[in-house]
C-alpha cells in the first residue's frame, strides 16, 4: 500500500478498489483540499487544480457539485458536528442516499450510512 492508503482499514481499501462501487467526490473536498494545500497542510505533487481533475479521472471517480439542496438541508441538520465542509457532505449523503467513509465518530450522531 502506498503513504496515502495506510491509514485505510482492509475493508475500506477493498471497497475503494473494488471496481462494481461507484467512488464520488463533493466540490466541497475539493473546496477543503485546496485550503489545506494554501495553508501548507496538504501536501501534493501538483497543484489542487491538476491534481482533483486527474484523480478523478484516473480513478473514475463521480463529481458531484454543490447544490442548493445540500445547502438548505443544513439548516434540518444538528449541529452535532460543526466542520461546515463535513456537514455539506453529511447534507449530500442524506439527500441522495449516499455512504460516507469516515473515521469521524461524530457522524455516528446523523442519520446518515458510513463506513469505517
Amino acid at each position: 500500500m502506498s503513504d496515502q492508503t495506510d491509514c485505510l482499514s482492509s475493508h475500506v481499501h477493498a471497497l475503494l478498489t473494488d471496481s462494481d462501487n461507484q467512488i464520488v467526490l463533493h466540490q466541497a473536498s475539493t473546496l477543503e483540499i485546496q485550503i489545506k494545500y494554501d495553508k501548507g497542510n496538504l501536501p501534493l505533487g501538483v497543484p489542487p487544480h491538476k491534481f482533483v481533475p486527474e484523480s478523478i479521472a484516473k480513478h473514475k471517480v463521480l463529481y458531484h457539485t454543490l447544490s442548493d439542496a445540500d445547502i438548505h438541508f443544513l439548516g434540518r441538520l444538528p449541529m452535532h458536528h460543526r466542520d461546515p465542509f463535513d456537514r455539506l457532505l453529511i447534507c449530500h449523503a442524506i439527500i441522495n442516499g449516499l455512504t460516507i467513509i469516515t473515521p469521524d465518530p461524530l457522524l455516528h450522531q446523523y442519520p446518515v450510512n458510513y463506513i469505517w
